[in-house]
């Protein structure tokens, strides 16, 4: 009963939740129906941060807050490739649309100067729901976790 996954899915998996950086000779497209309104919110927190302290600040705040999301989006990925192996096609797309709205949304929750575990864990809970036939307890211990992480994260971000 106890599969082993081989190392290519494990890579494909790890493919869709971290992304690897693109030489900067290579333009890729990108599909922005889901990334819209957080893309339009970091634009104007740049061009706020331009008009108030230059173009090198608003650079360093921006890869402050990509590296952010991808701790955050490292942290929800992990021990998730047994469950996301198992879904059907649709139901992963799903599942990673809603994992990457949910790191933006959790993103947006830690720049701000108070910080709700409680919104944190709904968000978390609310993603892992997307898996059919989830034991309640699993999604609820796996949320506080996720969100005991995130929080350990953000204090260590602070330090």
């Amino acid at each position: 009963m106890n599969q082993k996954i081989e190392k290519p899915v494990l890579d494909k998996i790890k493919d869709i939740f971290v992304e690897k950086p693109k030489p900067e000779h290579q333009v890729e497209q990108v599909d922005l129906s889901g990334v819209e309104k957080a893309a339009a919110e970091q634009a104007a927190m740049i061009s706020e941060q331009l008009s108030e302290g230059g173009l090198a600040g608003a650079s360093q705040a921006r890869q402050q807050a990509q590296a952010r999301l991808k701790e955050v989006e490292n942290v929800l990925a992990e021990d998730m490739e047994d469950i996301y192996v198992k879904l059907t096609p649709d139901k992963q797309e799903e599942f990673k649309r809603v994992g990457e709205e949910t790191a933006q949304k959790i993103t947006k929750i830690l720049e701000s100067a108070k910080i709700s575990l409680r919104q944190i864990i709904s968000l978390i809970r609310k993603w892992l729901s997307v898996v059919p036939g989830l034991n309640r307890f699993f999604l609820e211990q796996e949320a506080k976790i996720k969100a005991d992480e995130i929080i350990r994260i953000k204090k260590e971000a602070g330090k």
